[in-house]
């Protein structure tokens, strides 16, 4: 009798947490698949529903399927189980809502064999109530990068920087497939117990990546579904999760001295920082207060501690400007730091004692609406600069004034918020007010603002000018 063991093509890992809904069209796209060299690992993450049962009913009827079980621990956790326990000569992560066509394993696992690829990443078709009713744009993130995105075998980084700043570097795991080998020899396992936890692995993934490619077709199937985390809008649970990658990023950056692998680091904390800006929609209760002065005040102290010139102080940096546009219309809620001191940051040169200064921002837009809520207003001499006259005379309770009729106001520091129009700005105000008038200038640091003016900055570049 012949017991040789069948190798395991491809090991497919699937969280389940109270998707019993869904959880059996999934599990059949996946057991009908033309490749059926494959294991299926099911992780339950202290599922409440009928899943469990599910789960048994099937791995009790297909000998390929398998079960783990462990308490509620998010995603990230249940994935590094299901990796940790895996066969199979390649790996595919899959959602217990998604489903998968038959053809997708075998045209992945053919490619990476014949090319001897780490992993390669392909599309998907997002849809509403059942695979029938497809919405290509349901998942905007994730764009059909068909006819855009090259197909040519390349390195991570080079496949990232030609494709994150066009929306074409999904920041997901079940768009890929990937060789086991190489995410166990490169350590790519989740951080757990956070959401977004694909976020920086997604990242590591492509700075560990020699050879990957882009295969042209969809073959899977997104569902949106009532209460999923993604499609219910920014919530605290999400929220406090950025405070972890933030930190994640930061430790990284800080360890790298590649130009090219500093710069995809740093695009992904840009996007981070997108949600650190969507803490605006939130009601924050008194612990997520508290977790955001603790987040601050370190963020803070970080600052201090670390070179103006290095690449964490400058993400730091931005970061803290994001939070503060986020949390700045909280109820009830007032930094736990001194604003006048990170403005000190902000503008290299600047004294910290402004009790006996008359400061003018120039300008009354919203960069300046968020740089305001760093002054501490404890006396009035604040006054906003505009380039034209206009009719708007007063801005957080502020007079504006037009420079060209600011000479005999007393106005003893100009603060300029931007990097685009700096220089036109700086000879403006000393043609009005003086030349010997101390005029400072955002920090290099910083890109510059516009990212608070125009929140589809990122659609045509970069955040910040390396």
């Amino acid at each position: 009798m012949n017991t040789t063991k069948k190798r395991i093509k491809t090991s497919v890992i699937i969280p389940v947490y109270n998707t019993e809904e869904y959880l059996e069209a999934c599990l059949d796209s996946v057991l009908s698949q033309t490749q059926q060299d494959i294991e299926v690992i099911l992780v339950d993450d202290g599922s409440t529903d009928c899943s469990p049962e599910i789960e048994r009913a099937y791995a009790n009827k297909d000998p390929r399927v398998s079960v783990i079980q462990q308490s509620n621990q998010r995603q990230g956790t249940a994935r590094n189980r299901g990796l940790e326990a895996a066969q199979g000569e390649f790996v595919y992560f899959m959602d217990s809502d998604d489903l998968i066509l038959p053809e997708c394993f075998e045209t992945c696992y053919q490619a990476c064999t014949a090319d001897e690829l780490d992993f390669v990443t392909f599309d998907t078709v997002g849809f509403l109530d059942s695979p029938n009713n497809p919405r290509p744009d349901l998942f905007p993130e994730v764009k059909d990068r068909r006819g855009f995105t090259r197909e040519t075998i390349c390195d991570g980084p080079s496949f990232w920087m030609e494709n994150f700043q066009h929306g074409r570097v999904p920041i997901i795991c079940w768009m890929e497939y990937f060789r086991r080998s190489f995410l166990l020899e490169n350590d790519l396992f989740f951080k757990e117990r956070i959401y977004f936890e694909d976020n920086d692995w997604t990242l590591r993934v492509f700075l560990a990546a020699k050879r990957l490619r882009y295969l042209p077709f969809a073959p899977h199937r997104y569902r949106e579904r009532p209460g999923s985390n993604v499609h219910s809008g920014f919530k605290q649970v999400l929220a406090e999760s950025c405070f972890d990658v933030h930190r994640i990023l930061c430790k990284m950056v800080s360890e790298e001295a590649d130009p090219t692998r500093i710069r995809m680091i740093w695009d992904l904390n840009n996007v981070v920082n997108l949600r650190f800006r969507q803490f605006a929609d939130l009601s924050p209760d008194d612990n997520f207060k508290q977790q955001t002065c603790v987040f601050t005040l370190e963020t803070l102290e970080t600052i201090r501690q670390e070179q103006d010139s290095s690449y964490a102080y400058r993400m730091h940096l931005e970061t803290m400007l994001n939070l503060v546009a986020g949390v700045r219309e909280w109820q009830n809620f007032n930094m736990p730091f001194d604003g006048e001191t990170f403005l000190t940051l902000l503008f290299p040169g600047l004294s910290s004692d402004f009790a006996h200064k008359r400061i003018a921002l120039y300008g009354t837009g919203r960069v300046c609406s968020i740089l305001t809520a760093l002054i501490d207003f404890k006396h009035p001499d604040i006054v906003f600069l505009e380039s034209m006259p206009s009719e708007k005379t007063t801005f957080k309770n502020r007079p504006v004034l037009c420079v060209s009729e600011a000479g005999n106001m007393g106005i003893e520091v100009v603060l300029i918020a931007t990097t685009r129009f700096a220089r036109e700005i700086i000879e403006n105000v000393h043609r009005y007010l003086g030349e010997h008038l101390p005029v400072y200038q955002i920090s290099n640091a910083i890109f510059s603002l516009e990212w608070l003016l125009d929140p589809n900055v990122l659609k045509n570049g970069s955040l910040l000018s390396l």
